[in-house]
């Protein structure tokens, strides 16, 4: 006996109802249009150099960033290592002598030799670890990063090495848990080499490495001995420089990048104010970034919004 089924009531709504919903919404469409226009009209017409600096959390946060990279590179002096300021640290250096507003993080690049002094450091000193789990912003790793930082509360601070190649310096804090600075490679390109052929090279790397995709360990070794034994990469100094020790996918800004960076746009180093203190620049700034990010003197699309707290600034 076949059983009925039953029918589904459906829900009768009052017309005058339905008249105040569809009202409702295209109220919201008409505001989100109008605040829309009026965002652009302030991004084209507006400075982004006279932007005012961050406050709250945000500016308590950036502050406790800088006097940690002072920190660290007090107790690394001994290294001789000139980290360079490099993304969003660099544009808020030459547009802002200081943070960009709504950043909320220090970038900061190595050449490879000088970065692999503070690694091999962090290794002696027992201060060196290795990211578990994959993804850049996976709630497992961030809640190692709180355990560890905790478990060293007021003692030092230790580096962690992430798939992408970088080093992490972290630190605890009673506030945020933990800070945390960014680190990352860049290589000397023997001169013969094209910069697809090193593009390509390097995709080959990660494919090579992506068998021990589950263990970090394992993956970022792997990684960084096929690009210690490449035929492209030069122990002298050469006219070419780009990303080391890092696979394709994680370029960050040097994405769009068409070209290598020249000897001469890197080096000498300058100093640059930034904030109450001065950090290391590239030597021609403009030229450095115009090779990864276009139009640095614009207001981007994510303005105002701090990608590593993930949320709008206020």
């Amino acid at each position: 006996m076949r059983r009925r089924r039953k029918k589904k009531r459906r829900l009768l709504i009052k017309p005058w109802i339905k008249k105040k919903l569809k009202d409702s919404r295209l109220y919201t469409y008409y505001n989100a249009e109008k605040y829309k226009k009026q965002l652009l009209y302030m991004m084209n017409h507006a400075d982004i150099r006279s932007m005012r600096p961050a406050t709250g959390d945000l500016r308590r946060r950036q502050i406790k960033l800088l006097d940690f990279y002072l920190e660290v590179m007090e107790e690394l002096s001994d290294l001789d290592i000139h980290p360079f300021a490099i993304g969003g640290t660099l544009v808020g250096a030459i547009r802002h002598r200081g943070y960009i507003p709504w950043d909320d993080d220090i970038d900061v690049g190595l050449i490879q030799a000088e970065f692999d002094r503070i690694t091999d450091y962090f290794r002696r000193e027992g201060r060196l670890y290795y990211k578990k789990y994959l993804g850049n912003h996976n709630r497992k790793n961030i809640f190692l990063y709180k355990k560890w930082a905790y478990e060293r509360k007021g003692r030092f601070f230790f580096g962690v090495m992430d798939y992408s190649g970088e080093l992490h310096i972290i630190k605890y804090d009673e506030e945020l848990s933990y800070i945390s600075l960014d680190y990352v490679p860049f290589a000397y390109i023997k001169n013969d080499i094209g910069y697809e052929e090193y593009r390509k090279e390097r995709m080959e790397w990660g494919k090579k490495a992506d068998s021990e995709k589950k263990d970090a360990e394992r993956y970022i070794k792997l990684f960084q001995r096929q690009y210690r034994t490449s035929d492209c990469i030069s122990n002298e100094p050469t006219e070419n420089i780009f990303l080391g020790g890092i696979p394709v996918q994680y370029d960050g800004p040097f994405k769009n990048a068409t070209h290598f960076i020249k000897k001469g746009t890197l080096f000498p180093l300058k100093k640059c104010s930034f904030e109450y203190s001065k950090i290391l620049i590239p030597n021609n700034p403009k030229a450095f970034l115009e090779n990864c990010i276009k139009d640095y003197m614009a207001f981007p699309q994510d303005v105002g919004y701090s990608h590593h707290i993930e949320k709008w600034c206020e």
